[in-house]
């Protein structure tokens, strides 16, 4: 059983501010200095490169790739890009429905059996990036007739 003394020496330290040292601690050796708003515990803070960080999201890479790749969690790829004021719309397109539904029609007027796959594949190829789905309800919409037949008999 732990007793009061070792739960106080697993608590983080802050330095407090004291006249002449302003907060600042420097060490004899190696560590580096900290001062009153950083704790003396803990694990080091992660730093992801910007132009990394940018080159990824431009890619619409997700967030659980780029974290999984940095060693690191999703809260600190969200706060790396909010504190480097990059903008970030997500994943998928912001686009309306009625654009959507354009670019859907579009699409089935050249290929008149292309299914759910085959016109996310082809949204993809122009840019937009939607959730199925949505892109599932818009063919619905768009092409029920389509959709009806092309559907599978249920396995047995």
């Amino acid at each position: 059983m732990a007793d009061s003394s070792s739960k106080e020496r697993l608590k983080c330290e802050y330095f407090i501010n004291s006249g002449d040292r302003e907060g600042v601690l420097e060490s004899n050796s190696n560590e580096a200095t900290r001062t009153d708003s950083q704790p003396v515990c803990g694990r080091p803070r992660k730093t992801i490169p910007r132009d990394y960080l940018e080159d990824l999201i431009s890619l619409k890479v997700p967030v659980s790739e780029i974290a999984r790749s940095l060693g690191v969690s999703h809260p600190t790829v969200y706060a790396a890009i909010q504190g480097y004021n990059i903008r970030y719309e997500g994943r998928f397109s912001s686009h309306s429905d009625e654009n959507l539904q354009d670019a859907v029609i579009g699409i089935k007027r050249n290929h008149l059996n292309a299914g759910e796959v085959m016109v996310q594949g082809h949204l993809r190829a122009q840019g937009v990036n939607v959730q199925r789905s949505r892109l599932r309800s818009i063919i619905k919409e768009v092409d029920p007739e389509g959709v009806q037949a092309r559907s599978r008999l249920p396995i047995r």
